[in-house]
């Protein structure tokens, strides 16, 4: 499925879903209900400006709305960017949080730069 065809099937999607018509879609976001009609059959692909616009109106993410996620709105507990750190980082950063002592963000930076160290070595081989 292509991202147009993905972005036409969310769109009719969540107009059945919150039963809103492509006039008023069109008529809210400043575009005439006839490119609305022209997403929606997949003949014309919006531009960044309409994808921001229409995830707007429905509230969910630009990326839902191109099929790069499946989530129509993550919430903030769906996504924790921490989890792709070393666990041994992680670990240091709730101790680093729960006590911010310079000694704990000492051992965090000492953590990093032994981290750097390893990973441009890594990167030699």
């Amino acid at each position: 499925m292509g991202d147009k065809n993905v972005f036409s099937e969310r769109l009719k999607e969540l107009l059945e879903k919150n039963n809103v018509s492509a006039r008023k879609l069109g008529l809210t976001i400043g575009k005439a209900p006839s490119l609305i009609t022209r997403y929606l059959s997949g003949e014309r692909s919006p531009s960044g400006d309409v994808v921001v616009k229409v995830a707007k109106f429905f509230n969910v993410s630009t990326d839902y709305l191109l099929g790069n996620s499946d989530v129509p709105m993550p919430t903030q507990g769906e996504y924790d960017p921490l989890q792709y750190l070393p666990k041994e980082l992680r670990d240091k950063l709730s101790i680093l949080e729960k006590t911010p002592t310079p000694e704990n963000l000492e051992s965090v930076g000492k953590f990093l730069i032994d981290l750097a160290k390893t990973l441009k070595d890594n990167s030699k081989d």
